[in-house]
Order: structure tokens, then sequence, then C-alpha cells
């Protein structure tokens, strides 16, 4: 199974979301590579939860989670730079 048109869209969303969400995050450190490898992995987390919530309970199939990871990895751009704004933020008030 595959993810639809439809999940796409939402998981799309729900990513605009959460990139917003950590650029506000002021503790977020200089360690950036580390926090950019658990901020993907936390994305990919969260949206396969979110279709899993969102299919009342089916279970997320291994297609659907690379499709997921190529969503994230397709955003990391914008994951990257919402953790350089969390940075940024934390720096300014230290």
């Amino acid at each position: 199974m595959s993810l639809s048109e439809d999940e796409r869209e939402s998981l799309d969303a729900l990513l605009s979301i959460f990139i917003h969400t950590i650029a506000e995050n002021e503790e977020l450190h200089d360690d950036r590579v580390v926090v950019d490898h658990r901020i993907r992995d936390l994305a990919i987390g969260f949206c396969a939860g979110f279709l899993y919530y969102r299919r009342r309970g089916q279970n997320v199939g291994t297609s659907e989670l690379n499709e997921i990871e190529e969503l994230v990895y397709d955003r990391s751009s914008d994951l990257r730079r919402a953790i350089e704004q969390a940075g940024a933020r934390s720096s300014h008030l230290n």
C-alpha cells in the first residue's frame, strides 16, 4: 500500500507545522549535525504516528515509511533552516 495524494498533502502540511515549531524552539544547541539527524528521525516518527492515527490504527507499512522518509528528506533544507533559526534565537537570549 502506498500513500494517497490526500495523505501526502496532509503529511506535507503536518511537516510545515512541525518545522515552524522547531524554528520556535530555543533549547536547540549548536550541535546541528546531531540535532539535524534527530529532528529528521523525530519528523519521520511524528508523520508515521499521524498516519497511523488518521488510518484509525491501520499499520503503516514499509513502503509508506519509505515515502514518509522521502517527504521528510525533501524538506530537509527547511528543517535545517529551522534548526539554525532556533540556534540563533537561543544565542541571542544568552
